[in-house]
């Protein structure tokens, strides 16, 4: 279930089935996707939400999906 999207990218609510926990998942904007400082800061909050730093859990993508 799509919950945000914002110019950097948008974030969905998904059910992690192996954890048994609701996650957030962001996928950052093709646009974006061979912007350097743009993937730098999308996975600096990626690694501050796998420290615990939030409750939910990010799925970093560095690269648009087809």
């Amino acid at each position: 279930k799509l919950i945000g999207r914002g110019g950097a990218g948008v974030v969905y609510r998904a059910h992690h089935v192996n954890v048994k926990r609701d996650v957030a998942i962001k996928f950052l904007s093709p646009h974006l996707a061979n912007n350097s400082e743009y993937i730098e800061r999308f996975m600096r909050e990626a690694r501050a939400a796998a420290l615990g730093y939030r409750r939910t859990t990010f799925c970093a993508v560095e690269r648009p999906i087809p």
